[in-house]
């Protein structure tokens, strides 16, 4: 979540074109009187945005639609769907990306350990009676 503060210098909130988007936003989320579009006075990119905070002007941009007021593909409108989900889903799919990225961790684990085990069978049976390779400290060998 990127937070952006309202700044009248850099955001144009009010009077766009984009009619047809804030119709539309209306009649997808009625429940979500925080939504709005702004264009970027830098960029002239239009963003459809969402109030976080709005006596002090704070809010998180969702999607960037570019120089143009209207969506360019479908995916857009799934992500922004997807984005102003129930909060209980929210939290369901948060808790299974969780879950996928410490699967993802365990396997790392695992993988790092056989490539020690491997390493340190491969050093034992190179170097017999040197120990392999979890031997601490220097390893004299005779001559």
């Amino acid at each position: 979540m990127m937070l952006t503060r309202y700044a009248p210098t850099r955001h144009q909130i009010g009077n766009l074109p984009t009619g047809e988007i804030d119709n539309w936003l209306k009649r997808e989320f009625p429940e979500r009187n925080d939504l709005f579009v702004y264009r970027h006075l830098y960029t002239r990119n239009f963003v459809i945005s969402i109030w976080v905070n709005r006596l002090k002007g704070v809010f998180d941009e969702l999607i960037v639609l570019g120089p143009r007021p209207w969506f360019h593909a479908q995916e857009q409108v799934n992500d922004l769907r997807f984005m102003l989900r129930k909060p209980g889903h929210m939290r369901q799919a948060l808790k299974e990306a969780i879950s996928l990225d410490r699967a993802q961790d365990r396997a790392d684990q695992d993988e790092a350990e056989l490539e020690r085990e491997t390493f340190d069978r491969f050093v034992r049976d190179s170097h017999p009676g040197q120990g392999g390779g979890r031997h601490i400290g220097r390893t004299s060998i005779p001559v």
